[in-house]
């Protein structure tokens, strides 16, 4: 996407943040729960070109939610950029992504109906 934004003039998160598993238990723990655990799956799915990729992450829910970002749609410039760099790293045809499925559970001690 940063072929993209070049496209734009402008740099913009395309993307959900990040949150790294490990940093994870803490946040857990700051927002008042106990006992944190959290474990994760790494899955690996290749891609013929970057549409199918963004698909897969608007399927799950994983494009831009920050409420700071561009409105402006991409041009198709910008969206051929994006592809044309998303392939150089293609083999036999295909892109290799990575996705980091987190699973966490944690205790609390408050009481429904108790206020």
């Amino acid at each position: 996407m940063r072929a993209a934004d070049e496209k734009m003039g402008a740099a913009t998160p395309h993307v959900h943040p990040r949150i790294e598993p490990a940093g994870f238990t803490s946040l857990l723990s700051s927002a008042g729960f106990t006992m944190p655990v959290v474990d994760v799956d790494r899955v690996q799915v290749s891609y013929k070109g970057l549409a199918d990729l963004v698909r897969d992450l608007r399927s799950m829910g994983a494009t831009n939610i920050l409420a700071s970002r561009a409105r402006r749609p991409l041009t198709r410039e910008a969206i051929a950029a994006a592809s044309r760099q998303f392939l150089s790293g293609a083999e036999d045809g295909r892109v290799t992504e990575m996705f980091e499925l987190l699973h966490f559970a944690a205790w609390t001690s408050a009481v429904p109906g108790n206020g």
